[in-house]
């Protein structure tokens, strides 16, 4: 099931303009610092930040959680393309498919098709988890162009969080600079796919700065061929997706400069998605499904903040934002006659729209030996009128109707306490805890401990627990078309325990991590009733490995991961037992090109999640290797060349879907990438 592509003249027009590129001889004479040339991807290991694990900033050695900082100029290296690809090379971390185009995402384990509302989402501080369910889920893409780094967590983060940060927190920060630049991006790869971005930062005057950033991207038809079973006949038949993309993102902020102890922003935020002829509900079972779908989404939010420094050591932050989603999905059904007057399930169609109002006070202080923060917020949201219809093979409505949840409604007040206490400066303690009331179904408690011990300067010894909730989304509390829900539905609570060992010097960083986690109260589906029964554990190690010289980098990962279903004692499958990603980079001085070469592996996964008594059959190993190239023109002016998949291997990834995909979804065959950075 490979892609098709048309044109094979294109690929050598491709290939002629890059050797003549990168061979061109006059380069070499231009005179560039090293500095200049190199956009490394690997920046001084000692000098990494990190926001997402606390209120303060915090180095990899003092974080209480397990966080990973991810910069443009990693994910470049990557040839990331769109949001999942950035972050689709860490350890124990999978993107996986799922209706309507949407790309959820899996950690540690648990990857399965109802499991998709797991992970917090920031846009610059603000969580925009829907009542519907989670971003990746509801809105496919926050476009790359508009990004300076994504932070990520991978484990618990309720006790920051709340609901939602349940097994990971993913944090995007939007374009800022403190000095003015104008930076364009552009991008085109064989297979159809383009992107292209602007990125301006402005000093209005002494007091005010503009930073600005949007970006587009696209695909058209990506022609993938694929099996699926005919419920009407029972037949294997063929079909193709299209994969059609249109994404667009803005975001616009205002920040006025610390004067008289006081700053504040503004920020607007706007992001638009079509995905058409993606995946859908997949392609096994009793449903007549050419397994393809697609989802138009709207999101834009408005924030407003402000911080005053009451003392040298004291800081109070006023947040507050309004954020509003509209989404239209379609699944499409190929449509079969069961008897003469009967016309099967059709093609579906629902659409829907959100709106969430929050506001945030926080205080901070930071002692000699202790820093801690107070969070008092609230957040307030309301679905508008949530419907479906299904129409027949002519376009005719034969079934129209709301879905339970419309017009449902949440409010949440939350109190938040986060400190760390340093002892003898070898120790850090990190406690907290989060306590969330909500007008639906009550409170929720949620704790965090840490115990840090730093025996030299560049190393540190973590022991960390978490505990994390996530709450019931609006079609689990009241139900969906065909599934009815327990009245006493209560949120479920994962505990987490992990032991870190960090390692960093000034060419190499070390991590090694083990990790259990407990995941009880699980909203199942049982006899179409949700319900709190499920029970699942999950347990595994990690290890994070760089290398770094003047001419040379060696990133590395490795994950062992295995997660069970205690209630139907069943592994969760389709989640790879190992992860293991596995790079190098030159940097080639002479020709002032940079050259990386990534390798991606999965191992014993299967093609897709059990459904009843099904057992799916066990993928083949997934191995891609990709290849970046940079090579840097002048100062403000650099080339890329991407190849993705290079070797042209059959790849495929588990289905997670209500009826998974016969052997799995195809990966993507080899495809070459042409890109320009640009600053003026």
């Amino acid at each position: 099931m490979k892609q098709k592509y048309k044109s094979r003249a294109f690929w050598s027009i491709i290939l002629t303009i890059s050797a003549f590129i990168l061979s061109n001889p006059a380069l070499a004479k231009r005179d560039l610092t090293l500095e200049q040339l190199l956009d490394l991807p690997f920046e001084d290991l000692l000098n990494v930040k990190i926001s997402v694990s606390s209120r303060f900033i915090e180095s990899p050695l003092e974080a209480g959680s397990t966080s990973i900082v991810i910069k443009e100029k990693q994910w470049r290296s990557l040839g990331a393309r769109r949001l999942s690809d950035a972050i689709g090379n860490l350890p124990s971390t999978i993107v996986l498919p799922n209706w309507f185009g949407a790309e959820p995402i899996y950690i540690r384990g648990y990857a399965d098709g109802n499991n998709t509302n797991g992970i917090a989402t920031l846009i610059d501080g603000v969580g925009i988890n829907l009542l519907e369910g989670s971003p990746q889920f509801t809105r496919q893409n926050f476009n790359l162009g508009t990004l300076d780094r994504i932070e990520l967590i991978r484990g618990p983060g309720s006790a920051l969080y709340g609901e939602s940060a349940f097994h990971g927190v993913m944090a995007l920060h939007t374009f800022e600079s403190d000095v003015d630049l104008t930076r364009i991006n552009a991008n085109f790869s064989s297979n159809r796919f383009y992107d292209g971005s602007v990125k301006h930062s402005q000093a209005i005057n002494d007091l005010y700065r503009v930073n600005f950033s949007a970006a587009v991207s696209g695909q058209s038809e990506q022609n993938q061929e694929y099996d699926y079973i005919d419920s009407g006949t029972g037949n294997l038949l063929s079909s193709e997706r299209d994969m059609l993309i249109n994404s667009k993102t803005v975001a616009l902020k205002i920040n006025r400069l610390p004067h008289d102890n006081l700053s504040y922003d503004f920020g607007f935020y706007y992001d638009d998605n079509h995905y058409s002829d993606f995946y859908s509900s997949g392609s096994s079972g009793s449903i007549a499904s050419d397994d393809t779908g697609g989802v138009d989404s709207r999101f834009y939010m408005l924030k407003l903040g402000g911080e005053y420094q009451i003392n040298q050591s004291t800081d109070a932050e006023l947040k507050l934002y309004y954020y509003d989603s509209e989404r239209t999905f379609d699944r499409s059904f190929k449509p079969f006659r069961a008897s003469p007057s009967f016309i099967g399930i059709g093609n579906l169609e629902g659409k829907g729209k959100e709106q969430t109002t929050g506001a945030s006070l926080i205080f901070k202080q930071e002692l000699e030996a202790t820093r801690w923060s107070l969070d008092l917020s609230s957040r307030f949201s309301e679905m508008g009128d949530y419907r479906v219809k299904q129409t027949d093979e002519t376009g005719a409505v034969f079934n129209a109707f709301p879905l339970a949840f419309s017009n449902y409604s949440r409010d949440v007040y939350s109190l938040s306490f986060d400190a760390a206490t340093q002892f003898n400066k070898k120790w850090l303690l990190h406690y907290g805890f989060r306590y969330d009331d909500y007008s639906d179904f009550g409170a929720q408690f949620s704790p965090r401990l840490g115990l840090i011990y730093q025996p030299t300067q560049d190393s540190a010894l973590k022991l960390l627990y978490g505990n994390a909730f996530r709450a019931p989304g609006a079609g689990e509390i009241k139900g969906f078309a065909t599934v009815i829900t327990d009245s006493d539905l209560e949120p479920e609570t994962i505990d987490t325990y992990e032991l870190v060992y960090i390692k960093t010097t000034e060419n190499l960083h070390q991590e090694y991590i083990l990790f259990k986690s407990y995941w009880d109260n699980a909203i199942t589906n049982i006899n179409f009733t949700n319900t709190n029964t499920g029970e699942n554990e999950s347990e595994g190690a990690e290890a994070i490995i760089t290398y770094q010289t003047d001419v040379w980098d060696f990133p590395f990962s490795v994950s062992y991961v295995r997660s069970d279903n205690k209630l139907n004692n069943q592994d969760y499958v389709a989640f790879p037992e190992w992860i293991v990603n596995a790079g190098v980079v030159y940097r080639w001085k002479a020709k002032k090109i940079d050259i990386k070469l990534n390798n991606r592996i999965h191992l014993n996964a299967s093609e897709g999640q059990i459904v009843g008594s099904s057992v799916p059959e066990e993928l083949k190993d997934y191995w891609r290797v990709d290849l970046h190239m940079a090579m840097y023109w002048s100062p403000n002016t650099t080339f890329f060349l991407d190849i993705r998949n290079l070797f042209d291997r059959e790849n495929f990834i588990p289905s997670v879907q209500q009826n998974p995909s016969l052997g799995g979804l195809s990966d993507e065959s080899i495809s070459i990438k042409l890109g320009l950075k640009h600053s003026f």
